[in-house]
């Protein structure tokens, strides 16, 4: 009898210690493929208008995650009318920049229908991505001058969690030849997603939670 207790108490540790050996493998494997979050977010500065031309230059700084742009709301007037809209980048901000077209980065151009004065207008541009703790130059214009980009006098400051936009230039037509008007503030929503990964105490919660349940499994038996 005592031989089959022994060998019963045996046998209910061999079990546990493979248990927790099972639970250390699948801690490992959600850390290895459960690497980061995506979320998404936006950051709107105004639609209060009150001046216009062909575009604008601003500066986006990114905080402790990467970010994804995903695309832009933009102020147009003339609601109906179709036209060709721009977005260039460059790291490091605007500022010294905005007649050099050879330092910016054409992100992507597209056709967009304005919505006219006080309405958003979506521009779905390419996505692109944009590293953490990092200031970049963002130039939104409308190539072809076939509609006015809305903005407002002054400089202003918009932030969140994620990034802060500070505000900026407005340009005249013939993208980095046009006229520089300052300081004008933007006016848009950019739409992104943010990459976050796990904290690793995540993964020692979630390990602590499997081997409280084997243990209350255990002292029923």
């Amino acid at each position: 009898l005592l031989r089959c207790r022994s060998m019963l108490i045996y046998m209910r540790n061999w079990e546990f210690r493979m248990f927790c050996k099972y639970v250390k493998s699948m801690v490992a494997i959600v850390a290895l493929t459960v690497t980061s979050i995506a979320h998404a977010g936006l950051i709107t500065t105004t639609f209060a208008g009150g001046n216009n031309y062909a575009g604008n230059m601003f500066d986006v700084t990114t905080f402790d995650n990467s970010l994804t742009i995903t695309s832009a709301d933009l102020h147009l007037q003339d609601s109906g009318t179709s036209a060709l809209v721009s977005i260039y980048t460059r790291v490091g901000g605007y500022a010294g920049f905005e007649a050099d077209s050879s330092a910016w980065t054409l992100q992507d151009q597209a056709s967009v229908i304005s919505a006219g004065d006080g309405n958003a207008t979506l521009f779905d541009f390419a996505d692109f991505n944009l590293n953490s703790n990092t200031t970049y130059g963002f130039y939104f214009t409308v190539t072809d001058y076939a509609v006015r980009m809305n903005y407002t006098n002054g400089n202003n400051v918009y932030s969140n969690a994620d990034l802060q936009i500070t505000t900026g230039i407005g340009r005249g037509e013939n993208d980095f030849a046009g006229n520089v008007f300052n300081p004008r503030t933007w006016n848009g929503t950019l739409h992104y997603n943010t990459t976050s990964i796990p904290e690793p105490a995540s993964y020692g919660i979630f390990a602590l939670g499997l081997i409280g349940l084997v243990l209350r499994k255990r002292n029923k038996a």
